[in-house]
């Protein structure tokens, strides 16, 4: 697919197809997409998309749950000491790195490297878990699953983390996430 200079084209045709089928806006899609990738991996909110684009923040939630549903994005809700709370800031993660490309040329922006190694890491514990949070209130934890805690950095950190914290840098990722298990 990667290899097919049509494979870009065939993807975004694809989503603005089930975006109308699903009586959908397309600008609105393409806006919250432009938003996303100009906000992935930080943590935000629907406010914040929604101030971007001037439309409710209700609205960005309706889209965020279609664009979910068309297994294009993930949501990873903040979570602590078990409790999950919905209505902080989420971390929203495309779930594959042609995805990530694909709709970033579509509009028109480059998907910050960064976020694309912690998308990466982000769909693959998913995929093993069903499940993806993160943890912030001094320092933040990109993934947390089962008794993952996940830091994706792109150099070597230098800040200090809590035990049992594993830092992943570039580097790092591939045999960190081919030996994972449940």
């Amino acid at each position: 697919m990667n290899d097919n200079p049509d494979a870009i084209t065939a993807l975004v045709d694809g989503v603005i197809s089930e975006t109308h089928k699903h009586s959908k806006n397309p600008r609105i899609v393409q806006d919250i997409i432009s938003s996303l990738v100009e906000k992935i991996p930080s943590a935000l909110s629907f406010n914040s998309i929604a101030n971007d684009i001037g439309i409710s923040h209700n609205t960005v939630a309706e889209y965020l749950d279609f664009l979910s549903d068309l297994l294009l994005i993930g949501i990873a809700y903040w979570r602590s000491e078990g409790k999950v709370d919905k209505k902080k800031e989420k971390k929203v993660f495309f779930r594959d790195p042609f995805i990530s490309h694909s709709l970033s040329s579509w509009v028109n922006k480059k998907v910050n490297e960064s976020a694309l190694l912690e998308n990466i890491v982000q769909e693959h514990i998913f995929r093993n878990f069903g499940e993806v949070y993160y943890f912030k209130n001094n320092t933040e934890i990109d993934v947390v699953a089962g008794e993952y805690k996940i830091e994706i950095k792109k150099s070597r950190s230098r800040r200090g983390y809590s035990k049992g914290v594993r830092i992943l840098n570039e580097e790092d990722i591939p045999s960190f996430l081919l030996m994972i298990e449940k």
